[in-house]
């Protein structure tokens, strides 16, 4: 497949893979270009046949020389050594980790020194909380002492309580499938069952749901965020909805922000209409400024993500106003570009929208994303795929031209201005300067009068 003018096959990605975590190319390159392959169409996307295996992955990420020289620093000094959590988890199904993550059962001040001694930079990104950042090769790896969980809604105590302990450590994780370990051998350590869960599709808390849940009320979120990212129907444990339902009220606790983030990510996996259904039966919205929210909303949704939206085009869907929206984008502490591409769309969205509209507003400077947004919450994908093409011409007025005929600036420069303009985007942007300039006289008249 073509991307940027070269030909990226299976196997570029699997090389790209290597090297990046060999620390031969920025791991946030392969990122980029990963995200870029993910936006193609399946059409594009046979080079998953050629995808590594399991088996594959873990010899890829095991054998690295960055992660083969961290393994041999801390393990020469007998210090256990292991990757932990997300990277293991997606190892097991098959899925590159977006980062690699390790734990160990020395100190943070005894990790920093070993680092240092050998070269290594360190990052003090966590020391407080046991975590150092070794900068090798230009990449950054996340160390972190094994610990039992002092916190409270996901805020970190001042003084953190070390162990030795490895079941200990991956008891305070949230869900059975972030409780792996592997050591650099490749063994698998898996205390509550999570390799078994992710085989059966199950998302399954950490021994007591209760207890889980109110160390830190995200955890509820992050529940249905990974059963979309990695389970294909409604594989829920009666135990664990029910925990759910009888903690939301805790969500009330949570920041904006991290509802946001985790609520985005639930809305674009491939499940949202599903778990959107089941947030609302669990009582979920009421307590993440969404009461309003009900299964009229949800239809809404069910037929707006069908065509790939982002994540705030499927929260409009759930939105009855403007003001509506306004008052939540506050609460969540929404980007300025996403308070911007949401507002249009609902203030648009009951409006006709064509070609030569979607056309209009991209000449008017509307962002493009918004205006591809809008035409799939409206269901027209065809306008959409034009408006994310279409070449945005250059409008051939400026104020400088008109000055030269003896207009000054202020507002009849500019009324004329738009007048001519208006003129352009009615010839569907044909008419040049020249031919614009010809209907100066008449719209100076009806400005003056």
């Amino acid at each position: 497949m073509l991307l940027g003018g070269f030909c990226i096959t299976s196997q570029s990605q699997s090389l790209l893979w290597k090297r990046s975590i060999c620390g031969l190319v920025p791991f946030t390159y392969f990122l980029s270009l990963k995200r870029s392959l993910s936006s193609l169409s399946p059409l594009h996307l046979k080079t998953r046949q050629s995808m590594p295996t399991p088996e594959e992955l873990k010899e890829q990420i095991i054998t690295a020389p960055n992660v083969q020289k961290l393994n041999r620093i801390f393990t020469s000094h007998g210090f256990d050594f292991r990757l932990v959590g997300g990277a293991v988890r997606d190892i097991i199904l098959g899925r590159y980790p977006k980062d690699l993550d390790f734990s160990t059962t020395a100190r943070p001040e005894v990790s920093k020194s070993l680092l240092e001694e050998e070269g290594i930079r360190v990052v003090l990104t966590g020391l407080q909380h046991g975590t150092v950042t070794a900068v090798l090769n230009k990449e950054q790896y996340e160390i972190t002492t094994l610990r039992l969980d002092h916190s409270i809604n996901g805020v970190a105590m001042e003084t953190q309580c070390f162990t030795d302990d490895w079941e200990l450590d991956a008891l305070r994780r949230d869900l059975t499938i972030n409780a792996l370990s592997m050591d650099m051998s490749g063994k698998l350590y898996d205390y509550f069952n999570g390799r078994e869960h992710i085989e059966q599709q199950k998302i399954v808390f950490v021994k007591d749901s209760t207890m889980r849940i109110q160390e830190d009320y995200l955890r509820i979120l992050r529940y249905f965020r990974f059963h979309g990212s990695i389970c294909k129907g409604d594989t829920h444990e009666e135990s664990e909805i029910e925990a759910i339902k009888n903690n939301v009220c805790g969500l009330e606790g949570v920041s904006g922000e991290r509802i946001w983030m985790e609520i985005a990510k639930i809305f674009t996996s491939c499940r949202g209409p599903a778990l959107v259904q089941l947030m609302l039966e669990c009582g979920v919205f009421p307590h993440v400024c969404l009461a309003h929210v009900c299964t009229d909303h949800v239809e809404i949704f069910r037929r707006v993500h069908d065509h790939n939206c982002n994540a705030i085009t499927l929260l409009a869907c759930l939105m009855d106003s403007a003001e509506q929206f306004e008052e939540l984008s506050i609460q969540w502490h929404l980007s300025t570009s996403e308070k911007r591409q949401g507002l249009h769309i609902i203030q648009k969205r009951d409006s006709a929208i064509s070609k030569e509209i979607a056309e209009n507003l991209l000449v008017e400077r509307v962002e493009r994303e918004t205006i591809v947004q809008l035409c799939k919450y409206k269901e027209q994908d065809a306008l959409a795929e034009h408006a994310a093409l279409f070449d945005i011409p250059l409008f051939p007025i400026t104020g400088k031209i008109l000055m030269t005929f003896g207009m000054k600036p202020g507002k009849e420069l500019g009324a004329v201005l738009g007048s001519l303009k208006q003129l352009w985007m009615d010839s569907r942007f044909i008419l040049t300067e020249e031919e614009l300039l010809q209907h100066l006289p008449n719209i100076n008249n009806n400005t003056a009068n």
